[in-house]
């Protein structure tokens, strides 16, 4: 068997087990299309940034960025999911009390995503090809309150 793959052997990350769990989710859940899957691989991809998520195995950290993901986008389908069915826990193999922290470390690197210095990601998360799901949110509260100060100038200025 190594022969025939040419002794090209790796583990499998937190992307191939999102691949895997998207594969099976999008075809099972009442989603309309894959973003809340191009999500949690966007907090994943942003997971790599930091050292902290490496005391995480894969599987945590894609339980972890699917639950967070169902969570932002998609929240009635989760409370729906975890009432009536073990489809999640059963897929993932970690309930959301076995990754908390690693579901609130993912939610902190989201709310930083415009300090940490990753335009590049943001810009391929912003195609469409994967949903266009870094434009989703503008979560940094600075550039949320300067928008909403410009905002309120033009208004003034339009009234005068």
């Amino acid at each position: 068997m190594l022969t025939h793959l040419d002794f090209k052997l790796s583990s499998p990350t937190a992307v191939n087990y999102l691949n895997v769990l998207g594969a099976t989710l999008v075809a099972q859940l009442p989603l309309e299309d894959s973003v809340v899957v191009h999500f949690a691989h966007y907090l994943v991809e942003l997971s790599y940034l930091q050292r902290q998520f490496l005391e995480f195995t894969p599987s945590e950290l894609a339980a972890a960025a699917l639950y967070v993901g169902l969570e932002f986008l998609n929240r009635p389908v989760l409370e729906h999911i975890q009432k009536h069915f073990g489809l999640l826990e059963d897929l993932l193999k970690h309930a959301p009390a076995d990754v908390a922290e690693c579901m609130s470390l993912l939610q902190a690197q989201l709310m930083a995503v415009s300090s940490s210095g990753c335009a590049a990601l943001n810009r391929k998360f912003s195609t469409s090809q994967f949903g266009s799901v870094s434009l989703l949110f503008d979560l940094d509260p600075a550039e949320q309150s300067v928008s909403d100060h410009e905002a309120a100038e033009e208004d003034l200025a339009d009234a005068y």
